[in-house]
């Protein structure tokens, strides 16, 4: 059951002053409901009193206007009514004769209405008193009829009427009616004084001694010291009483277990210390294993990736020649190891950069249409083989141009489709893109013919190192990376990733991102000159001379090749200083600039041509590395250079930087 509220406006102040003002309150409902019973009893008596008196006066005048008016006296009549008009409580006085010229009035009657109420008077019962209205607004009307007897025969001689009113009977007990209001309002003060008296004595007294001694309670080093309470307090046997004496057990039980918790927390502390010393620690280990780590793994991508570019360079000069079946054979299986192999590298390099928070993610506007239609362009041809139909269907209510990170995109999606087409054998496999919502969020589906994936299997398919079964790394072979960094690429972009599947139905990837629409008047033009090899400014390279910097002789021999199939001049060197000397001398279109060389590395060469005067200050520089972490191309392109390609060197990628920097006329330095 709730307790009642305090709803007036000194419920913030003390008790005891909330006390006083509760009982003082009492006490003046009390004393005013005692007050206006006894002015109502008093009111009651005084009317009595006044109208008996009123009529003992009229009663009083009965034989002599009796005989004045028998016999025709004026005199004597004027006398009766200037007698009656003379008592304090009479305001009116009228003497009706049956001659007119004897009627006297005296003061102004009141007109009195048809109907009224009748007066109880049982002392005068010949007199008859009537009133109107209530209160102190009451008025009287005495009416006694006049006779006069004779020989016992009673013969009416005239009427007399006095008028009064409840003011005037009041008016003159006015000194009683003040006298009872001053004593109740002294009885109430005087009621209000003791009950002050009584709460400060044994309330307010000792809670004030109890709030200023529970005030001075304050820990001493961290530790609760009680002061317990005085034991006059605790004496009385009230509630007071009981409350202090609670209040100094409490303080007991308050300190002991202040004691018990200053000495828990102490070891607490001292054991986060000592955890917090070792975390520090683990995580200072923890920095120069991953650093020593990010280390390895950029060294041995360099260090792979330095040969591949050799197998895959000539892999790919080595299709433009003369070959029989068995070599094209060959060369095939030797282009697709080495692709797989790249494939490798470049899913642990991404899935480390991850993991470093390192991963860095563009913002620019692309062609969504031409990146999927060139997604697809790459499994054309095996799905061709496999009798596999591949297709691509995007509502019309997506955009074609957007904004976002198209590398990433192509990843996740070159990812989710050379998982379907590897494990689809005959069927279909289709990439459908549909809106989401208004602010440009899509959902991205592929879906495939394929085994399908159990229910049970699908809970770890997007860890890292992870396949549905076991037996599939063998007999499709495979990392079990893809799908890992497809769902943190898409984490990263801010969407999300899932599968729909069921066992002989085949399975949907899909994913969610949020692509808001890129508003270009130019709609439908090429966006992002990654998406797809330019083959028809092919024409623009031939006859331009390139100055490759370049120190390992493979890769030199490899560039060298590439480039002048692609119908460039070459002009080498094996280290940045030759570069410059070489610069004295030609005045090439282009320096392809790999950034790691003895005597002089291809950061400080770029930085060295920069100084140069125009226009050779102002050549396109392309970076070359086998490293592939955000670093290495953040260091190309801060020390000069206007854009940076990766090891192994692919001739597609090549073209489009070349097509890029050398095709055409708009170039734009790449950040």
């Amino acid at each position: 059951m709730t307790a009642p509220r305090l709803t007036f406006h000194s419920r913030n102040a003390s008790l005891s002053r909330r006390l006083l003002l509760w009982i003082g309150g009492l006490f003046c409902v009390l004393v005013a409901v005692i007050t206006v019973i006894q002015i109502s009893l008093s009111y009651r008596i005084e009317e009595k009193s006044g109208a008996r008196n009123i009529a003992y006066s009229l009663f009083s005048t009965r034989d002599v206007l009796a005989n004045a008016l028998w016999s025709f006296d004026p005199n004597q009549i004027i006398a009766s009514a200037d007698l009656l008009f003379e008592h304090p409580l009479i305001t009116a006085v009228v003497i009706e004769s049956e001659d007119s010229s004897l009627n006297q009035v005296r003061g102004e009657p009141p007109l009195w209405p048809n109907q009224s109420r009748r007066f109880d008077q049982n002392d005068f019962r010949d007199i008859r008193i009537d009133s109107v209205n209530f209160l102190t607004a009451r008025q009287f009307r005495f009416r006694m009829n006049i006779e006069f007897v004779t020989n016992d025969l009673a013969y009416p001689v005239g009427e007399v009427m006095v008028y009064s009113s409840v003011a005037r009977i009041l008016s003159a007990s006015r000194i009683s009616l003040t006298f009872t209001l001053l004593s109740a309002a002294l009885l109430c003060i005087l009621l209000i004084a003791v009950t002050a008296w009584s709460i400060q004595q044994l309330v307010a007294r000792r809670l004030k001694w109890m709030q200023t001694e529970m005030a001075r309670l304050e820990p001493e080093d961290d530790v609760f010291q009680p002061r317990l309470l005085p034991e006059w307090l605790t004496a009385e046997q009230d509630e007071i009483g009981s409350l202090a004496e609670t209040l100094n057990r409490l303080q007991v039980q308050l300190a002991d277990r202040s004691r018990h918790v200053h000495e828990y927390q102490q070891t607490l502390e001292h054991q986060i210390q000592e955890r917090t010393q070792e975390l520090e620690l683990a995580l200072a280990q923890l920095q120069v294993s991953n650093a020593h780590k990010n280390e390895f793994l950029a060294n041995m991508s360099h260090e792979i990736r330095t040969p591949m570019n050799g197998i895959i360079g000539m892999a790919e000069l080595l299709q433009d020649t003369q070959l029989n079946t068995d070599q094209q054979d060959y060369l095939s299986t030797i282009m697709t190891s080495a692709q797989a192999l790249t494939t490798i590298i470049n899913d642990i390099l991404d899935l480390s950069k991850i993991e470093a928070g390192k991963l860095e993610l563009e913002t620019i506007p692309f062609n969504l249409k031409d990146l999927i239609d060139s997604t697809l362009a790459l499994f054309l041809r095996q799905a061709e083989e496999k009798a596999l139909a591949v297709g691509a269907e995007i509502a019309p209510e997506v955009p074609t141009n957007v904004i976002g990170d198209p590398t990433r995109l192509r990843q996740i999606l070159l990812n989710l489709f050379s998982n379907a087409f590897k494990f689809t054998p005959s069927g279909e496999i289709m990439i459908d893109v549909q809106p989401i919502n208004a602010q440009g969020k899509l959902r991205f589906s592929v879906s495939d013919t394929g085994p399908g994936i159990a229910v049970s299997e699908q809970a770890g398919l997007f860890s890292a190192f992870s396949q549905a079964k076991s037996s599939t790394s063998r007999h499709f072979g495979g990392t079990g990376l893809g799908l890992a960094i497809c769902k943190r690429l898409v984490e990263l972009m801010g969407g999300e990733i899932g599968v729909d599947s069921q066992v002989e139905q085949g399975s949907t990837f899909w994913f969610e991102l949020p692509l808001p629409a890129w508003l270009d008047d130019h709609k439908g033009r090429q966006l992002h000159y990654r998406g797809a090899v330019e083959h028809e400014g092919k024409m623009h390279l031939r006859g331009q001379q390139v100055l490759l910097v370049e120190d390992n002789k493979v890769n030199q021999k490899v560039a060298e090749g590439l480039l002048k199939y692609l119908g460039l001049e070459v002009i080498t060197a094996d280290h940045g200083e030759k570069a410059l000397e070489l610069l004295k001398h030609n005045r090439p279109d282009l320096v392809l600039m790999d950034c790691e060389m003895p005597i002089m590395d291809g950061y400080e060469a770029t930085r060295a041509i920069r100084q140069l005067p125009n226009p050779l200050g102002d050549l396109p520089i392309i970076g070359l590395s086998a490293h592939a972490m955000s670093e290495h191309r953040q260091r190309a392109l801060e020390a000069g250079m206007n854009d940076y390609l990766t090891k192994p060197l692919r001739r597609d990628a090549l073209t489009a930087v070349l097509i890029h920097w050398l095709g055409n006329d708009d170039r734009q330095t790449q950040a």
